[in-house]
């Protein structure tokens, strides 16, 4: 999934939405709590205009977070960037 999970991150960059979007819902299947490519989907989404699917997987992520499956510090800033994410969403 990891390998997907960059693929995803450069198509974004290069603004190929679709094919990052393919990416990584691929590394998901694969891995459900690769949480940074759970955050990089929420993030396409938002970008893409998908106001509730981006909401969707941020609650996926703090879902995880009170569920305690949280290992690392690392996870901890995920579930803090899905926290903000999802408040801004309610705004946007």
């Amino acid at each position: 999934p990891y390998f997907l999970h960059v693929r995803g991150r450069f198509l974004t960059a290069v603004g190929r939405y679709h094919d990052a979007a393919e990416a990584f819902i691929q590394a998901h299947n694969i891995k459900k709590d690769f949480y940074l490519n759970t955050l990089r989907l929420g993030e396409l989404a938002k970008i893409t205009g998908q106001r509730n699917e981006a909401f969707s997987y941020y609650e996926q992520i703090i879902n995880a977070y009170r569920q305690n499956r949280f290992r690392s510090a690392k996870d901890l800033g995920i579930a803090g960037k899905a926290y903000a994410n999802s408040k801004l969403a309610l705004v946007m």
